[in-house]
């Protein structure tokens, strides 16, 4: 069974944790009639039997059971259809024939999970398409509206980016979301609530997950190397919350959802991906079983910046030579782990905004990238987005906030800033600056390395070509010093 269109009922259950903000800015929602970009089917509540070897389209994939679809069911939340095909090139590495035309985006296709005794409930969230109210931008609003959906469905029959290192990021993508929206009403404007409040404070704090908090539900986290979206929140998801895909998320439901015994608690709680790239001599190690994380084995290596020879070496120099840049620019700065740690200074502002990126290379000192699906063309013909394509581990950081280092929640393995003020830096004054780089595992062969590019913009590759800029978007004046004294820690196993 799987319903579709479930409508939120917004005084069943107001919007309190969203109202607490009385500033907050809204954006007017195109209606889903009207809206460009949105599929809308009508408001039709009704209830039908797809029957065995259903096909919605020819080329999809068939159901091999008789499958229950409820359409516009009341209930009280969810969200909005989006296809895999406008997202990401080559319909993200699927056949055409897995899946079945009834699947949303980021959800279950009801056609695998219906055949396996699970009910499918795709939720149009509060404010979007026909369900009442007005959209709110992640948060505990969601949680809240999530848990009640689970709630009243259990009595049934059938039962983190915004602000990275304190300076705007993906401003485009969070745009795109705000837009890509349809409904009645409005939707939080929170790309421009970005502006409006800079700094971390309730609003933002009431945007923060809590997988702390969960308790008796064994999480399944799939961590993402390669989304430069995603990355740091699952990691985080992993580490904050307690204690072959598809088959394997299958087995994990009979345990916990079903409640039957399959020895699930026996596999290794971690598995790791070390992502070899293109064109590299070594191949992708996939799923390679480990017990924690971060690994208890593991060495954290010191490399030290060298200009000389544009090298990184274990030695430390005592040359304090620097490279300037352009404050406002969209290339990287000359030359083309975990942490890295160097002296900046603003020649002509009070303020900068620093990124950094590694990429590996290979022996010949080729700049290599991954895909992240197979793709049935050559990686220099595949589009440089970050839905398919991944460069490396990046970072950025903005030089108004790093006295808010937060030295309780910080690591040997992470920097953690408050980022809650601005305390202007007197120009000219050289500054050290402490940058945590979101993880990703990498398998080098025989003359392989890393390259570590310093620029004053977000180095990685739009999640959609759409977003890609065509100016600086970052608050950066005049000429930028980076000095080569500092370092980069990078973690071996």
């Amino acid at each position: 069974m799987f319903s579709a269109g479930q409508r939120a009922v917004k005084d069943q259950f107001p919007a309190s944790a969203t109202l607490a903000f009385p500033n907050l800015e809204w954006h007017k929602l195109a209606s889903p009639t009207e809206h460009p970009a949105f599929t809308y089917y009508g408001f039709q509540p009704s209830k039908t039997i797809l029957p065995t070897c259903h096909v919605r389209l020819p080329g999809l994939q068939a159901f091999l059971a008789d499958v229950i679809y409820d359409r516009d069911y009341p209930l009280l939340t969810g969200t909005g259809p989006q296809s895999y095909d406008s997202m990401a090139p080559f319909l993200v590495g699927l056949e055409k024939s897995r899946t079945s035309g009834y699947e949303k985006f980021e959800y279950p296709d009801p056609a695998e999970w219906a055949l396996r005794g699970y009910a499918i409930v795709n939720l149009d969230a509060r404010g979007c398409d026909d369900s009442e109210g007005n959209i709110s931008f992640w948060g505990q609003q969601e949680a809240e509206d999530i848990y009640d959906t689970i709630d009243w469905l259990s009595k049934r029959r059938s039962r983190d980016l915004v602000l990275r290192g304190g300076r705007a990021h993906n401003e485009k993508f969070h745009s795109m979301i705000l837009t890509g929206f349809a409904g009645h009403g409005s939707a939080e404007n929170m790309p421009a609530m970005i502006r409006k409040r800079p700094f971390y404070d309730d609003y933002w704090q009431s945007k923060c997950n809590h997988p702390e908090r969960i308790k008796d539900v064994p999480p399944y986290v799939l961590a993402s190397d390669f989304s430069m979206l995603h990355t740091r929140g699952s990691f985080q998801t992993f580490r904050a919350a307690r204690p072959r895909m598809v088959e394997d998320l299958a087995q994990y439901f009979v345990r916990y959802l079903k409640g039957i015994e399959n020895n699930l608690e026996s596999t290794p709680p971690l598995r790791l991906l070390l992502l070899g790239f293109e064109n590299s001599a070594v191949q992708t190690i996939r799923e390679r079983p480990e017990q924690e994380y971060s690994l208890a084995r593991q060495e954290l290596k010191k490399f030290y910046l060298n200009q000389a020879v544009e090298t990184l070496q274990p030695d430390q120099l005592i040359d304090a030579s620097f490279v300037a840049h352009a404050g406002r620019a969209l290339e990287a700065s000359p030359p083309d782990s975990r942490a890295f740690t160097s002296g900046c200074l603003a020649r002509d502002h009070n303020d900068m905004d620093v990124a950094v990126q590694i990429r590996k290379v290979n022996k010949n000192g080729m700049l290599l990238a991954h895909l992240n699906y197979p793709c049935p063309v050559p990686v220099t013909e595949v589009p440089n987005v970050n839905t398919v394509k991944t460069l490396g581990p990046s970072a950025s950081c903005a030089h108004r906030t790093q006295s808010t280092h937060d030295e309780v929640c910080s690591t040997a393995e992470e920097f953690v800033y408050r980022h809650d003020r601005h305390e202007p830096v007197a120009p000219q004054t050289i500054v050290p600056l402490e940058i945590s780089l979101w993880p990703m595992g990498m398998v080098f062969g025989p003359g392989e390395g890393i390259m570590l590019r310093v620029s004053v913009h977000d180095m990685c590759l739009p999640k959609v070509g759409s977003m890609r800029p065509a100016e600086p978007d970052d608050e950066n004046k005049g000429k930028h010093q980076v000095y080569r004294g500092g370092f980069i820690h990078l973690s071996r196993t």
